[in-house]
């Protein structure tokens, strides 16, 4: 009883937590934002007893950090809940990505990308920039939930690669990918915290964002030589760190 009653409680603890900030986001009531504030509260020792050990250390060092600027600042300790909805929106993009991915499942997407992917596909070399764009174009318009839609792809594409082979190889060409999409990405939460922050419009901030993206391909892209020669020594390159199995 006490084995399903765990993840049942958890789950409405989430769950409220979502619905108290969505109503927020329609309503501007001051109730709506202390109770999302007080399930906080609630949903955070619950989460630092099954989070990891480094996570638990990282995030009692803030906490604590938090707690002595928030007592020197005078503020009334009634206050507290409301300085606890900031990651909302964050908590709320977690929230749903597995039923974006269900979606996927669902709509049979993923095996489509899964036949793309081996569509003539003769070595890792091609595999690796395939996944590459397909990890890119998703990150645009689905996010975090590109990570595990294109690895799991990929996984089933690669299955002549080894475990321990295709964990770095998956990593490096779908992280990667995701990194160049956020820099720019509207839907990247670092970039709506920028704008919603300094109040610097997403089309000004836009050029910057795309200078630092075209300064990095081309600054990696840049090793000497004609295109061919460079073709053939990223080819090799993977190779070796990928070698294919016999």
């Amino acid at each position: 009883m006490e084995y399903t009653y765990k993840p049942i409680s958890k789950a409405c603890l989430y769950t409220s937590f979502i619905l108290f900030y969505l109503l927020s986001l329609f309503l501007d009531n001051s109730y709506i934002n202390y109770l999302l504030g007080c399930n906080a509260l609630v949903i955070f020792p619950v989460s630092f007893k099954g989070a990891s050990r480094t996570f638990q250390i990282i995030s009692a060092i803030f906490v604590f950090a938090g707690f002595l600027i928030f007592s020197l600042s005078g503020e009334n300790w009634l206050t507290l809940p409301l300085h606890f909805t900031s990651t909302a929106l964050l908590l709320s993009l977690l929230y749903f990505l597995p039923f974006i991915n269900n979606l996927m499942v669902v709509g049979k997407y993923d095996k489509e990308l899964q036949n793309l992917l081996q569509l003539r596909s003769k070595h890792l070399g091609q595999l690796y920039y395939r996944s590459s764009l397909i990890a890119y174009i998703l990150c645009l318009f689905v996010f975090f939930s590109a990570i595990t839609i294109v690895q799991g792809v990929v996984k089933n594409s690669a299955h002549k690669i080894s475990e321990a082979r295709l964990d770095p190889f998956s990593s490096q060409s779908i992280l990667r990918s995701f990194a160049l999409a956020n820099v720019w990405s509207p839907i990247e939460i670092f970039i709506v915290l920028t704008v919603t922050i300094t109040g610097v419009a997403y089309f000004e901030l836009l050029p910057w964002a795309l200078f630092f993206l075209f300064h990095y391909c081309s600054s990696t892209g840049a090793s000497g030589g004609s295109p061919t020669e460079k073709k053939s020594m990223k080819h090799q390159k993977l190779l070796q760190i990928f070698p294919a199995d016999n």
